[in-house]
């Protein structure tokens, strides 16, 4: 007899053959079903947890590189870098980049009176790109247009 059968055939006699006292033995039969279902509800709903988890977790960290980037170089001192020019045609020179696209990143404060006359100030990030620096969000697009004009 193969072992994995030895084992299977031991388990099912202890499935079926739990019997205990006369009055008990449907008790235990029951009790018994109710453990194994628990076990197999529990390990689907295990599942179906780590499925969904998983999911999520690959669907936000396409976004979060949709709209950034894999690698962001910016000056220590957060002035502009210097010969920009020629730093994109070397980065662009690695093995395994796709895209090199220079940015500018500024954080701003907006200030605006609302229907109340009251002030109310919210900080935002400006981000400017050439046009097509960011093919992700005009393929995101869901409805209205995606221009770079200078209008726009």
């Amino acid at each position: 007899m193969a072992r994995g059968s030895f084992e299977r055939t031991v388990a099912l006699r202890y499935l079926w053959g739990a019997q205990g006292s006369r009055q008990g033995g449907s008790f235990l039969r029951f009790v018994t079903a109710v453990a194994i279902g628990g076990v197999a509800l529990g390990t689907a709903a295990l599942l179906l947890a780590l499925a969904i988890v998983r999911g999520f977790s690959t669907e936000i960290g396409d976004k979060v590189v949709g709209f950034g980037q894999h690698v962001q170089v910016e000056h220590f001192v957060g002035d502009p870098i210097e010969n920009a020019e020629a730093l994109e045609a070397r980065l662009a020179a690695f093995e395994g980049v796709e895209r090199v696209v220079p940015a500018v990143i500024e954080f701003a404060l907006l200030r605006a009176r609302n229907r109340g006359g009251q002030a109310e100030i919210d900080g935002v990030l400006l981000w400017g790109t050439p046009e097509g620096g960011q093919p992700f969000i005009a393929e995101s697009l869901t409805g209205g247009q995606f221009s770079f004009a200078p209008d726009s």
